[in-house]
């Protein structure tokens, strides 16, 4: 009886089918595809080429009934553009570019708002950029401009993006930026910015016009490359960032601005209206514990402190080559025992 419902559950029309996911979030319905070939064949991309940014902003931005699937071909110029793009009724498009086999060639994506004439609207309100480059900037750009009504913007494993200068409208709450090897540079100018969230190397962060940011996650990896730690454009950093209310931070950052002589009982700001800060390493030892302690001078509100201490990969692979040696050890140990009361055991000649 079961397999007959499943057989008439998936002999829907394809039509049918994308109107019942589209109840989900997009990330989720798009998980579908694992279910069965069935649910697979409805999220098949369909294939779009063309040459005009116009035609590819008017089906993405507009409108959507159902969550749908594209495989963009963007000619521009020699170079075709790549893009796997996935829009869903929620206003949520997700555009994952093409990764270039050959070496990624340095870029700056610059997103700004444009004032549009006549009637268009953008349904869209998140947006996420995963694997931008160089051939598809442009077009990023040009996206980004026509989403007047914007809220959310993810940009996501962008190699070769060194520079990112973002300014938004009224309507951009939310920003994160992730996993971009090469940034050196990061400007946002978001008046009504509510939580900004970077993880990656150390760039230089510049924050204007951004007085209603309250949650702040400065996830840093270390340093790039070309690039050496400046105590002074970081206290600037945390100046600006006064009025935020969640701060999660890692305690590698602390220890380098003490490393660095920076004083913070002596600074001439606090973050007067931090009330949750969350402390992120990957030990406890004396050294950052005291960077702690030195740091929460300039937060005289905090009414929480979370600290975590996650162990390190090298810590975890070393405890399990220690496991393994403890097992082989034990094995050694009982062949030994087996065969020496195998070699003791009396036989009998007759």
């Amino acid at each position: 009886m079961r397999g007959n419902h499943d057989l008439e559950f998936t002999s829907f029309p394809n039509d049918v089918l994308r109107h019942m996911v589209s109840f989900l979030p997009l990330e989720q319905a798009v998980r579908t595809s694992i279910l069965s070939s069935r649910w697979r064949a409805i999220w098949l991309p369909e294939q779009f080429t063309t040459e005009e940014v116009e035609e590819i902003a008017a089906m993405l931005l507009g409108p959507a009934a159902v969550h749908q699937i594209w495989k963009l071909c963007f000619l521009t110029g020699d170079e075709t553009v790549h893009i796997l793009a996935r829009k869903g009724v929620n206003g949520e498009v997700r555009l994952e570019f093409e990764e270039m086999q050959e070496e990624m060639t340095s870029f700056r994506l610059k997103l700004e708002p444009e004032v549009l004439a006549g009637g268009f609207s953008s349904s869209v309100r998140t947006l996420h950029l995963r694997s931008v480059n160089n051939l598809g900037k442009d077009f990023s750009s040009t996206l980004f401009s026509r989403c007047q009504f914007l809220e959310s913007l993810k940009l996501q494993h962008c190699r070769g993006l060194q520079i990112l200068d973002l300014e938004a409208n009224d309507c951009f709450r939310s920003l994160e930026v992730s996993d971009c090897p090469e940034m050196e540079n990061i400007t946002i100018s978001a008046r009504n910015l509510h939580f900004f969230s970077y993880q990656g190397v150390t760039p230089l962060i510049q924050l204007k016009n951004t007085s209603k940011l309250v949650e702040v996650s400065l996830n840093f990896d270390g340093l790039g490359e070309n690039r050496e730690f400046d105590s002074e454009d970081v206290v600037a950093l945390l100046a600006s960032l006064e009025e935020m209310q969640i701060l999660t931070i890692k305690g590698w950052f602390l220890e380098c601005l003490c490393s660095a002589g920076v004083i913070f009982r002596w600074l001439e700001f606090k973050l007067n209206k931090l009330k949750e800060l969350y402390w992120i390493d990957s030990h406890m030892n004396k050294r950052n514990r005291d960077s702690l302690a030195c740091f929460l001078n300039i937060c005289p509100s905090l009414e929480k402190l979370h600290i975590k201490v996650s162990f390190c990969f090298l810590f975890l692979l070393l405890l399990l080559l220690l496991l393994l040696l403890l097992l082989l050890l034990l094995l050694l140990l009982f062949l030994f025992l087996f065969f020496s009361k195998w070699l003791s055991f009396p036989y009998v000649i007759a």
